[in-house]
Parts: C-alpha cells; sequence; structure tokens
C-alpha cells in the first residue's frame, strides 16, 4: 500500500545474492513521523532490506524512493538525508584520517572551503590531545 508523500516508498523488492533469494516481493510505505521495527531471525532480510533503503546495496528488482529520491538513480541524495547506523561500524581502511573525513565532509555536502576549515580543525584537535596524552 502506497502512503501519498511516504517517507519510504518499496515497491516489489527484491534482492539476490547467486543463488540466495534475501528479499523477496517486498512493499511497505512508511509515513513521515511514523516508527516502524524490522523483526526476524538472523538471514531473513532485515539487513539486507536497511542497505538497500540508504542506498548502500541496489536491488535486484522492484522500486525504492526515501523522501521522493529514487535510491537508485539519486543514491547521494538518500545518504545524505537518511540515517543509518550498521550493526558494526564500517571504517574505510584503505583511506587516511584525513581522505576519511574529506569523504565525510563531501557526503554532507560542504562547500571546499568549508571542508578544509573544519578538517584542520579537527585534525589540530586531534594532535593537540595526542600530544597532551604522552
Amino acid at each position: 500500500m502506497t502512503i501519498p508523500g511516504a517517507a519510504i516508498d518499496v515497491s516489489h523488492l527484491r534482492k539476490v545474492y547467486g543463488p540466495v533469494v534475501a528479499v523477496s516481493d517486498v512493499s511497505l510505505s512508511v509515513a513521515p513521523g511514523e516508527v516502524r521495527g524490522l523483526l526476524g531471525p538472523n538471514g531473513s532480510g532485515k539487513s539486507t532490506l536497511m542497505k538497500t533503503l540508504v542506498g548502500l546495496l541496489k536491488p535486484t528488482s522492484g522500486t525504492v524512493r526515501v523522501l521522493g529520491h529514487d535510491v537508485e538513480s539519486d543514491s547521494m541524495e538518500v545518504k545524505i538525508l537518511a540515517g543509518y547506523v550498521p550493526e558494526s561500524p564500517r571504517l574505510y581502511e584503505f583511506l587516511t584520517a584525513t581522505e576519511y573525513l574529506d569523504f565525510i565532509a563531501d557526503v554532507r555536502g560542504l562547500s571546499f572551503q568549508e571542508k578544509k576549515e573544519r578538517i584542520k580543525r579537527f585534525l589540530d584537535a586531534w594532535i593537540w590531545k595526542a600530544r597532551k596524552a604522552t
């Protein structure tokens, strides 16, 4: 059932990993301000559904819209607007601290100048704290 102006609108979502069907024909709508929970045993597709909702995974078929944005064609906007706390934090180990902060600033849409100032302020504070601790 689609709710006009839904915050989340999922229609016939399917996600397949090789021979494994992780999510099969899920349709749901969540109105702005509405709170929903996902319940199910391990391996039932909860994390796959959430990762698809925030654009971390591409659906095999079906459509997903978050705050009016199609997750496949406008995933960066969805990432900017929607928060997601994964079950285990993901740090991109191939990035330096500065590169990681630069990436996060880009996701948040900071201007080049503000990004540069904030990264410098953060790194200066971290260096100061590290020196104080020794």
